[in-house]
């Protein structure tokens, strides 16, 4: 079994373990950033492929927990520090041992899925995205070839960066209107606002 050195982020698991009680953790609320706010917030953006997910049970101060690693191949570092060819992203909750933890609103991963990911804090918090699935969008790409598109954590397409401060998971007829607003965004044109909005923000490449 994975020992994990949980000290970093302690002050972060204990209040969650005290909440969680049942390992089963509803209604956490995460208000949407603006879009400047989830991209200065971030240590660093990456665009990557989800390879695998992996997890754990250990245990923080007598409470039993679950953390759940997931492996991401890097294909760029759109903002901040060079990442490695692979990143590993620390997640509480997950299934193992027999003990489940659910959390509402931590992002879920599929093997083969091309993100874009906003990384604040791995290995220090409960969630190493900014806003949690806020921080994380899908490349969609068409069978025919078009432009790759971005779309939420919902599968909404987003089609303006003003669209990332809107709540995720709108009733159907609300996502429906929203998506009959504008043309899709491009993954070229979300990279390009996500580095303009860092450079503006002061930070370096």
């Amino acid at each position: 079994m994975k020992s994990f050195l949980v000290g970093s982020w302690g002050r972060w698991l204990g209040p969650c373990l005290l909440l969680i009680g049942t390992a089963s953790l509803s209604g956490t609320t995460i208000l949407p950033p603006t879009f400047e706010t989830l991209v200065l917030r971030a240590d660093r953006v990456l665009h990557a492929r989800v390879i695998g997910q992996e997890s754990f049970q250990d245990s923080f101060e007598g409470q039993p927990f679950v953390r759940t690693d997931v492996t991401v191949e890097v294909i760029e570092t759109i903002a901040g520090e060079p990442a490695g060819e692979k990143v590993v992203l620390e997640f509480l909750g997950g299934r193992a041992g027999g003990l489940i933890m659910r959390i509402d609103g931590m992002p879920k991963f599929v093997a083969g899925d091309e993100v874009i990911l906003f990384e604040r804090g791995n290995g220090r918090t409960v969630c190493p995205l900014v806003s949690w699935q806020y921080g994380q969008y899908r490349v969609a790409r068409e069978a025919d070839g078009a432009f790759p598109q971005v779309s939420r954590a919902d599968r909404t397409l987003l089609r303006t960066v003003a669209q990332v401060s809107e709540p995720l998971f709108h009733h159907v007829n609300d996502v429906h209107a929203a998506e009959a607003k504008g043309e899709p965004m491009t993954l070229v044109a979300f990279k390009t606002a996500i580095r303009s909005a860092w450079s503006k923000g002061g930070r370096d490449e």
